[in-house]
């Protein structure tokens, strides 16, 4: 369980409650409208707030599920939880509830777990998604990406996509738009090692053309990677 969590208290209607951790006891708990008993959720603090209470909502309607039904119906309701605890005690029951590592921002929209799911952003908080890496990929289809993105996404440092806007158009070109410097535009290939030397050098050879007068301020430049020993600089 990562970091610190949001208590939240919510009522479950049951009668007669069962012991359990992390996994559900085979029997199952009858509901009953007239005896109420606490819940207290503990979440994951990476999750919205918005989050949280559907969850708690969502329970509080599952009057008629069996405690393996509820725990199933909450991961497949809410894909961005990993792992639920629920634990009976006499006053009522402690639920902990923990989110998927999430890896990287896809077109702003789709948050990539380490099990090469794609997520909607808007289960986690703002904090927790700024923490991760950013890029768009091009021609996204049906919520799936190639194969190839993931490795590259692990291998690339933080400080790429802070430096860069990325931008996946295939795996033999990927586009880095620099952030401060919006009129350079790098294009590497998946396979080929990016350093940073290589990316300082693209930016000086840039400042170069511009000191010399071969191109204008607000020229936009290309600064191609792909070749062995060699950076291609053209307009676009």
């Amino acid at each position: 369980m990562k970091g610190n969590r949001r208590a939240v208290i919510g009522l479950l209607c049951m009668a007669g409650m069962i012991g359990a951790v992390a996994t559900y006891k085979a029997a199952a708990i009858v509901i009953s409208h007239t005896q109420h008993a606490k819940i207290a959720y503990h979440f994951d603090n990476r999750l919205s707030y918005d989050t949280q209470n559907k969850i708690v909502q969502h329970v509080d309607q599952c009057v008629h599920s069996s405690p393996q039904e509820l725990i199933t119906d909450i991961h497949t309701t809410f894909d961005c939880v990993q792992k639920i605890a629920l634990q009976y005690e006499p006053d009522g029951a402690q639920m902990v509830i923990s989110a998927h590592d999430i890896l990287a921002l896809i077109n702003n929209h789709f948050l990539v777990t380490p099990s090469r799911n794609l997520i909607a952003k808007e289960w986690y908080n703002a904090a927790a998604v700024a923490a991760v890496k950013c890029m768009d990929v091009s021609l996204l289809s049906e919520r799936q990406l190639p194969d190839a993105i993931y490795a590259w996404i692990d291998r690339m440092p933080e400080s790429l996509f802070h430096t860069f806007n990325v931008t996946w158009i295939d795996e033999n070109s990927i586009e880095l738009r620099h952030a401060q410097d919006p009129q350079l535009t790098i294009v590497c290939a998946h396979a080929q090692p990016i350093e940073t030397v290589l990316l300082d050098s693209c930016i000086e050879q840039k400042a170069i053309l511009l000191s010399n007068r071969q191109i204008r301020k607000g020229d936009s430049i290309l600064a191609d990677v792909r070749f062995d020993q060699q950076i291609i600089l053209s307009k676009k």
